[in-house]
Parts: structure tokens; C-alpha cells; sequence
């Protein structure tokens, strides 16, 4: 199942309008996504943020642009949002690894 997304903003025709520039797919339902559905996702003082649900991929580059994720804690109907640059794989833990410079 996917679901397409515009993010290009306001377009100057109506042929442009209609070219999503995002697709949400379903991870379990795409093909490399489906090994990274329910993968954790941790801080790098290896705290849980949540597991994988979809992957949103770049229609013109077919690259993966962004990960969403079902948080774990307290509010398990939200949804968190995350860019894939900033995102690596420790294979040793089987997990992502999301960090950020502060």
C-alpha cells in the first residue's frame, strides 16, 4: 500500500501540481523497507524512540528521504518523523541509530 504525498509546495500549472514528489510506502509492503519494518530506532546513549512503520521515499531520486516511526512510551498513537541522513545502521545491535550535535 502507498500513499502519496505532494512536498513541492505551491506549482505554476496543474500537470506539475499533480506529481507527488513523495510516496509513503508501507513498510512491510515494500520490497527493502520490509526488512527494516519494526527495526528499533535508538539515541546514541542507545535509548528506544520507537520501531520502524513506514519509509517515505523521494519519487524523482528513488531514494529513501525520511523514516516514520510508532514512538515507544507514552504516546503510542503519535507518530515521529525522522530524515534517513541522520540515521545509521549498528549492525553488532541490530538496531538505527539516530544522533544529533548538540
Amino acid at each position: 500500500m502507498q500513499h502519496i504525498y505532494s512536498g513541492r509546495g505551491t506549482k505554476s500549472t496543474q500537470e506539475e501540481a499533480r506529481q507527488p514528489q513523495f510516496v509513503r510506502a508501507v513498510a512491510e509492503d515494500v520490497g527493502a523497507s520490509s526488512m527494516l519494518h519494526g527495526c528499533p530506532v535508538v539515541t546514541g546513549d542507545n535509548e528506544v524512540i520507537g520501531t520502524i512503520k513506514h519509509v517515505i521515499i523521494d519519487v524523482e531520486t528513488q531514494r529513501t528521504r525520511y523514516v516514520v516511526l510508532s514512538p515507544h512510551g507514552k504516546r503510542p498513537s503519535a507518530e515521529i518523523v525522522i530524515p534517513w541522513e541522520v540515521l545509521y545502521f549498528d549492525s553488532a545491535n541490530a538496531h538505527l541509530v539516530f544522533y544529533t550535535l548538540l
